[in-house]
This record gives C-alpha cells, sequence and structure tokens, in this order.
C-alpha cells in the first residue's frame, strides 16, 4: 500500500478481492479525514457546502481506485453514502454498492 516515495498506492479494483480494497480504500480515507462521510452523518456545526464538498472527495478517491469497467458501474453516484434510512441503518455505501453490481456482472471472486 505503501511505496518508496511514501505515498499510498492502491492497486485499482477490478472486480478481484473486494475486501482487500475496500480495507485499503477506507485506510485512505481515515488518513484523508473523509472516513466520517461514509460512516455517520453531517455534523450539525457544519455548513451543508463544507459536508457536501468532504463527501465529493471522498467519493473522488473512491472514483480513482476503480478500473474503467468497475467504475462504470457506480458513475451516476453523487455521494459517497446513500441516502434513504434503511441504506443508513445498514450503512450501505458506495463501496457496498460496488460489490453488488460487481457481482451481479459475474466478475466477483
Amino acid at each position: 500500500m505503501m511505496s518508496e516515495d511514501g505515498k499510498i498506492r492502491i492497486e485499482k479494483f477490478d472486480g478481484q478481492d473486494f475486501g482487500w480494497w475496500k480495507m485499503q480504500v477506507e485506510d485512505l480515507l481515515c488518513q484523508k479525514d473523509l472516513l466520517p462521510c461514509l460512516t455517520s452523518q453531517k455534523p450539525e456545526k457544519m455548513k451543508d457546502e463544507e459536508w457536501a464538498d468532504l463527501d465529493r472527495k471522498a467519493l473522488a478517491v473512491i472514483r480513482c481506485t476503480l478500473t474503467k469497467s468497475v467504475a462504470f458501474n457506480i458513475v451516476k453516484e453523487t455521494t459517497a453514502r446513500a441516502k434513504s434510512p434503511a441504506d443508513m441503518f445498514t450503512k450501505t455505501v458506495v463501496l457496498d454498492k460496488l460489490k453488488l453490481c460487481i457481482a451481479s456482472a459475474g466478475l466477483l471472486e
């Protein structure tokens, strides 16, 4: 995950080894202070614009770690976190939606 120059490098997810990729992406989001976008609601004291900016950055990190064929499955997503109450209860996020899309396409090992 860490290269010699100190930068984090994650091999682009191609439909194989989802659990390993997800762990690395969550760690990267944590390091960039973006993990709350996946795991919690917007803090009351934070402006909507600030939260939207953080959320968009989290989504960008996720998308940048996907191959083209996999990224196509979440191209219409506008947030790193699902919005419905049911999704919030089950903590479904783009990462898990991506896994479902890949599995249904027969690309997941």
